[in-house]
C-alpha cells in the first residue's frame, strides 16, 4: 500500500495513510509505484479494472453443463407450502371427498352473524389478536363483558385497532369472538368434548415448522414442505392442531361446515397432521392411535351463536393411519411424474 500515489488521482489522503480504504475503491484514477519492478520509474495511470486481464488460455469456456452443476449445487432449499400446493395442483389432486359445498357467501343465509364486519383486514386482526391472549385472563374473568375490560385485554385490542384500517366500532364483536374462541367447547373426533382451548395449558400458538419431502430419489420436486400452524395442543394425552378461521359463511351448522372443510381444507388437514407425526416422531400406527388426536377448524364467527344446532363453528377430525401413509405415496408419486 506504501506504492499507492495520489498523483493526478482523486484518493482522499487518509487513503494513503491507512485509515481509511474505503475512498480507495471510488477512485476513478490512481498511479500505481512498485519499487520493485525494474519499470517503477513509470507508474502506470489509469482505470483500476485496467491494471491485469487473465490471457485466453487461463480462462477456457465454460460449458452449459458445468454452469448448470454449479447452479444446482449452489443453489439453496426449493420450499412447498400447503398454499403453493393448492394453488398450483389443487385439491382434488390429492383428494376427491365429501359432497358438494354450498357455503358460499352469496347463499341464502341460514345461521350467521349479521352486520359484523367482513373482509381480509378484520380477519388478519383477529389473527394478531390471537396470537397474544394470555390463558390466565380466563382464570380471573368468567365472561365476555368482565375479561374484555381487564386492562392487558383492553390494551391488546386498542393497540391492535389503532394499526388496522378496521373500524374501532367493532371492537366488541372482535372480543366476543376472542373470548368465545378460548372458551367455547370443541368436540373431538372421538365423541368427547374439549371444555375449552384456555382450559389446555401445554400448547403454543403461531409454530412454524419445515420437514423433508418424503421419498429419497432425486427430483425436481421441492426439498421442503413449511407452514405454519395457528395451535398445536395437548387434551387427554394426545396431541391436536388447531386452525383459526374468519370466514364469513352463510351457515355455521355442523353438517354443511363439514362438507365445506372437506372440499377446502382436506389437504391442508392431512399436510399438517403428517408435520405432526414429524414433530412427535411417530413412525408406527400404535404410535399414531395413542399420540395424534387430529384436527379442529374453528370457525370463530359461528362459536357464539345460539340456535344454530350441537357444536356450530367447530369441525374435527383425524385421518386413519393408512389415509396418512396413502397421503404420503401421493406426494411421492407426484414429485416421480415430475422426473418424467
Amino acid at each position: 500500500l506504501r506504492g499507492l500515489s495520489p498523483r493526478g488521482g482523486v484518493c482522499p489522503r487518509k487513503a494513503m495513510d491507512g485509515v481509511d480504504l474505503r475512498g480507495l475503491f471510488s477512485c476513478e484514477k490512481f498511479s500505481w509505484h512498485n519499487p520493485d519492478s525494474p519499470s517503477s520509474d513509470q507508474p502506470f495511470n489509469g482505470n483500476p479494472q485496467d491494471f491485469w486481464i487473465p490471457s485466453p488460455e487461463l480462462t477456457p469456456p465454460i460449458s452449459e453443463e458445468i454452469i448448470e452443476s454449479l447452479r444446482a449445487s449452489a443453489a439453496g432449499f426449493r420450499l412447498a407450502s400447503y398454499s403453493s400446493l393448492k394453488r398450483s395442483l389443487g385439491e382434488d389432486f390429492f383428494f376427491s371427498r365429501g359432497g358438494e359445498d354450498d357455503l358460499t357467501t352469496d347463499s341464502a343465509p341460514v345461521c350467521r352473524p349479521l352486520d359484523v364486519p367482513m373482509g381480509a383486514d378484520f380477519g388478519i386482526l383477529i389473527h394478531a389478536l390471537l396470537q397474544k391472549i394470555p390463558l390466565e385472563t380466563f382464570q380471573i374473568a368468567k365472561d365476555v363483558s368482565t375479561w374484555k375490560n381487564l386492562p392487558v385485554i383492553m390494551q391488546e385490542l386498542q393497540r391492535e385497532f389503532a394499526q388496522s384500517p378496521v373500524d374501532p366500532k367493532h371492537l366488541d364483536y372482535a372480543a366476543n369472538l376472542l373470548y368465545h374462541g378460548f372458551t367455547a367447547p370443541l368436540a373431538t373426533p372421538y365423541g368427547t368434548s374439549i371444555p375449552g382451548l384456555n382450559t389446555c395449558s401445554e400448547q403454543a400458538r403461531e409454530v412454524d415448522f419445515h420437514f423433508p419431502w418424503p421419498g429419497e430419489e432425486s427430483r425436481p420436486a421441492p426439498d421442503l414442505l413449511k407452514g405454519f400452524v395457528d395451535v398445536i395442543f395437548r387434551f387427554e394425552g394426545r396431541w391436536y392442531f388447531l386452525d383459526w378461521k374468519s370466514d364469513y359463511l352463510p351457515d355455521y351448522q355442523s353438517s354443511p361446515l363439514h362438507t365445506h372443510v372437506d372440499s377446502h381444507y382436506l389437504l391442508q388437514a392431512n399436510l399438517y397432521t403428517l408435520a405432526l407425526v414429524r414433530m412427535l416422531s411417530i413412525e408406527s400406527q400404535d404410535e399414531y392411535e395413542s399420540l395424534v388426536g387430529g384436527y379442529l377448524y374453528v370457525f370463530l364467527r359461528g362459536l357464539a351463536l345460539t340456535d344454530c344446532g350441537e357444536n356450530p363453528g367447530t369441525v374435527s377430525g383425524r385421518p386413519s393411519w393408512r389415509e396418512l401413509q396413502e397421503f404420503v405415496e401421493r406426494l411421492i408419486l407426484w414429485s416421480q411424474e415430475q422426473t418424467q
